[in-house]
Parts: C-alpha cells; structure tokens; sequence
C-alpha cells in the first residue's frame, strides 16, 4: 500500500499507515512506532509548536491539561503553572485564590481581581442608567 500524506485545516500531517487504510496523525504514528501505543489519557505534543515537524525528538507525552496550558500561553515556573490574564497581563499561579474555576478548570482569561474589578464597573454603569438589584423574598424557615 503507498503511505498518502494529507494536510488538515489545523495544519496537522495525516498519514496512511494501518492495514483498513484509515488517516491517523502521522506525529502518533511516530510516536507509537518509538515508543508503542500512547496510554489512554495522554497525547503527543510538538515541543517546537511546529506542527510538520514530527521528528521523534520533537514530540513529548503530555496530559490533556499540560496540552491545553502549554498551548494557551502558561508556562512553568518552579514546578507550578502559570497563566496569563487577558486584562493586566501578569502571570498568576493556577490555583483558586487567583482564578475562577469551574468543573476542575480554570474558567475564562481574566484573573479573580480583574474580573471583580470588572463587573464593579459594570454594575455601577447599569446603577448609573436606574437598574436596581431584584429583591428576593426569603423563605421563612418553619419550626418544627
């Protein structure tokens, strides 16, 4: 069978390599020819963020969360992640004193500080224009 090469959208290199003539990512079948099947759960990752060049010394296991850091702007610093706000621009630890999170991630690009800052503004605009905040009734606990 004659390998084909086809280039996605994304800028990936597909290759022919199994026996059912399917497409896989030629960087997996580099990685899986050196060093046999990736484990579940992992993926490979091009160290130069070039993604044509699938030389074996280029390509790194990671985990979905280092992939997503590694690609959204983080960096590691002294053993911990650090991610960058949209907003003031500083590098802030991963943890939860510094971002929102949501279901084990961080949720969105500001940092906690910004995004109060923010949304004080916001809602001295919305006051400024006559918004008021809804009163809700509390409910009235029963004795038993």
């Amino acid at each position: 069978m004659r390998k084909q090469y086809k280039r996605t959208k994304k800028g990936y290199i597909r290759s022919t390599k199994d026996k059912d003539g399917r497409l896989r990512f030629e960087h997996n079948i580099i990685w899986e020819d050196n060093y046999g099947k990736i484990p579940l759960g992992m993926q490979v990752h091009h160290k130069d963020l070039n993604k044509t060049n699938n030389e074996i010394s280029n390509l790194k296991l990671v985990t979905p969360l280092e992939h997503k850091r590694i690609h959204t702007g983080c960096r590691f610093v002294n053993g911990e992640w650090e991610k960058p706000c949209k907003i003031c621009g500083e590098y802030k630890k991963c943890n939860k004193d510094n971002w929102y999170y949501s279901r084990g991630w961080i949720n969105g690009k500001i940092c906690k500080k910004c995004y109060i800052k923010k949304s004080m503004e916001v809602r001295k605009a919305l006051i400024g224009k006559g918004w008021k905040r809804k009163n809700y009734k509390k409910k009235e606990k029963e004795l038993l």
